[in-house]
């Protein structure tokens, strides 16, 4: 193995070290601003205060605000829901959809059964007429670093 592969290999080790340094850092941070959001929420619609500059320790000044917006899904009978959706003429709310994640896994399938990998042009020979070219199968590669 050369001397540059090497460095390149601690170079990738230690940055990807400090990506799960700082992503760890960033978990945290959710955490607090998650449990302190509802308490500053209420106090600011208690004090009547939508928007509020602020000064911060560094000296940089930050807006703190707030938003509400509203959304609406279908609970647990979608089904029933679009069927009334379109009754009213409001097909455009509704769409389909494929499920991706279970896509892949039936995809992921044919290697199993094949006992082997499999390029995605020979999965895709394996798929149903209707399907072939219709899909997009992709590999993905990526380095890891512990």
């Amino acid at each position: 193995m050369s001397q540059a592969t090497i460095n390149k290999m601690i170079r990738f080790a230690t940055l990807d070290q400090r990506r799960k340094s700082l992503k760890k850092e960033v978990k945290e941070l959710d955490e607090e601003i998650a449990g302190m959001t509802a308490g500053l929420l209420e106090a600011m619609a208690d004090d009547l205060i939508a928007e509020a500059t602020v000064v911060l320790p560094t000296g940089e000044h930050a807006v703190v605000s707030t938003s509400r917006q509203l959304w609406a899904s279908a609970k647990e009978h979608h089904r029933e829901v679009g069927e009334e959706l379109e009754g009213m003429g409001m097909g455009e709310f509704i769409t389909h959809n494929v499920n991706g994640t279970r896509l892949s896994a039936w995809v992921r399938d044919f290697e199993e059964e094949a006992g082997r990998r499999l390029n995605p042009n020979e999965i895709d020979e394996l798929l149903p007429e209707g399907l072939r070219g219709k899909i997009t199968i992709s590999e993905v590669h990526k380095l890891k670093s512990r």
